[in-house]
């Protein structure tokens, strides 16, 4: 049996793909001000679904609302954003609790909410116990 190097895979992401940038490291976007991180959601949030020919749709947004949604390897938590956005309980899963603060900052700046709740994804399988999950997500993990 192979065991996951989450002491590795941590380090790998603590810079993250942000969506019409390029790879930012956690501590730099967790430092920025609320006005900062708010614009670049913006723009990270229009490369990816307002200039996607195809993600939007993949992800079936428009049946989402009410829905218990789990974005397992969240990173900065766009698309746990656009999830929440169309009314999906979110609840963001990550190796990296920086990564989760973020997607907390995220969530409270956008929209003035927390999510339903955070995953840190460490240790041995399995890395929750949520039997009421409607869609899990997965993209990029």
């Amino acid at each position: 049996m192979i065991k996951y190097d989450f002491d590795n895979a941590f380090r790998e992401w603590s810079r993250l793909p942000v969506d019409g940038f390029d790879y930012m490291h956690l501590n730099d976007l967790l430092s920025l001000s609320a006005e900062q991180l708010g614009g670049l959601v913006k723009i990270g949030y229009q490369t990816r679904f307002e200039n996607s020919t195809n993600i939007a749709k993949f992800m079936n947004l428009d049946s989402v609302k009410g829905k218990v949604v789990m974005d397992f390897g969240c990173g900065w938590g766009i698309d746990s954003l656009a999830f929440a956005s169309h009314g999906a309980l979110c609840i963001p899963a990550d190796i990296n609790p920086l990564a989760l603060s973020l997607v907390q900052r995220v969530f409270n700046v956008i929209l003035g909410v927390h999510p339903l709740g955070l995953v840190l994804v460490s240790g041995n399988p399995p890395y929750f116990t949520r039997s009421s999950i409607d869609l899990f997500w997965s993209m990029g993990c």
